[in-house]
């Protein structure tokens, strides 16, 4: 007797890959802007910014769909010694406005890049799970990330997406479950008929 059982179907998993839609840097003391800069400079006196469009992810994405996502960036240079910091930015700004008189304010560090990944013509992912969940809970706080540093002895650049010769613009690159999470066990399904014996066949 054969019986047939429910299968558990297994969330499948999309990426999508969100390129920056603003990134500068912000010079302290300075109110120059940096918007049409090539690249993005982190400096004890100098803070990178970078902001994304989370309105191409499929219609009804929520921060239960978010698997993982990652920031890209390429390094192309790095010069000294010490860490950045990935803080949240927390007040309004745009690509082409922002200066070292208006820089706005900035949450506490969610991750740390450390000097030995950060060499010259690299690139480096950073896990923003936590924020982008939070970007899709609350669509406002969505402001942005922020690079940083308080060590005086180092200065790095990462390609913003003006810098046309390489083609290195940093991205969110988020993983989505498709379809939701695995559903239960379905029922056993009934009992196959059983087969009936033929006719016997005629004597030799």
């Amino acid at each position: 007797m054969l019986a047939l059982t429910g299968m558990m179907v297994a969330a499948i998993s999309q990426a999508s890959e969100i390129p920056v839609a603003e990134d500068t840097t912000a010079t302290a003391g300075s109110d120059s802007n940096s918007g049409s800069l090539p690249y993005i400079a982190v400096s004890k006196r100098e803070v990178g910014f970078l902001g994304f469009d989370l309105s191409t992810l499929p219609p009804g994405t929520t921060a239960a769909n978010v698997h993982q996502a990652h920031i890209k960036l390429f390094f192309r240079s790095s010069a000294g010694s010490g860490t950045v910091s990935v803080v949240p930015v927390t007040g309004a700004w745009t690509e082409d406005g922002l200066t070292g008189k208006n820089t706005p304010t900035t949450g506490a560090s969610i991750s740390t890049i450390d000097p030995t990944d950060m060499r010259d013509f690299t690139t480096l992912t950073v896990d923003v799970t936590s924020l982008v969940k939070a970007w899709l809970t609350t669509p406002a706080s969505n402001l942005g990330i922020a690079l940083k540093t308080s060590d005086p002895n180092l200065r790095v650049q990462i390609d913003s997406k003006e810098n046309v010769l390489t083609g290195h613009a940093a991205s969110l690159d988020i993983t989505l479950a498709a379809n939701g999470p695995a559903g239960p066990v379905g029922p056993v399904g009934p009992p196959a008929p059983q087969a009936r014996w033929g006719l016997p066949g005629p004597q030799v």
